[in-house]
């Protein structure tokens, strides 16, 4: 809007000096109001002007301090999600550990209740001892191949590179 005042004041502006140079006959009197006007007119002109400047100015506050905020507020959400991220990680350390803990006590659990089914009739600790130690190192080794995704990595991560290269994969119908 100071943009329109001030384009619309520089025409009247305009208008009127040409207006002066085309009436150099005016009486003495008129030429003295002719020129209360011309510096009435060049007074708004400055002020239309200053105005124009203070709120560009004040724009470019505006546009400052709204950076700002969102500045801050990007932090702060940077902030909570490094509090989440933190969170999550020691919840995956606490269910690593139950992983761990049920992959121990598993196997031991599961030969104790087929012992118990009464199809062994005499007590025998040495072939529970044999079986179950056993198959736990093999669950466990099991487990800490599948954890540390020996097993599954190569094959899953040529899997999700052929899709983003847009590649179809081998025996995967492509319709």
């Amino acid at each position: 809007m100071a943009e329109m005042i001030a384009t619309r004041l520089c025409v009247v502006h305009a208008v009127f000096e040409k207006a002066m140079e085309v009436s150099s006959t005016l009486e003495p009197d008129w030429k003295d109001e002719v020129m209360k006007v011309k510096a009435s007119l060049e007074y708004l002109k400055l002020s239309v002007q200053a105005q124009k400047r203070w709120l560009l100015s004040y724009k470019y506050r505006k546009d400052i301090a709204m950076n700002l905020v969102f500045n801050l507020v990007t932090q702060q959400d940077s902030a909570t999600t490094t509090v989440i991220a933190r969170e999550t990680k020691a919840d995956s350390s606490s269910m690593k550990t139950i992983a761990a803990l049920t992959m121990v006590f598993l196997p031991g659990t599961f030969m104790s209740s087929v012992f118990s089914m009464g199809w062994v009739t005499r007590a025998s600790w040495h072939l529970y001892v044999g079986i179950t130690l056993p198959l736990t190192g093999f669950v466990i080794f099991i487990w800490w191949l599948w954890t540390t995704k020996k097993i599954v990595r190569p094959a899953k991560e040529n899997f999700i590179g052929s899709r983003r290269n847009g590649m179809s994969v081998p025996g995967e119908n492509t319709v």
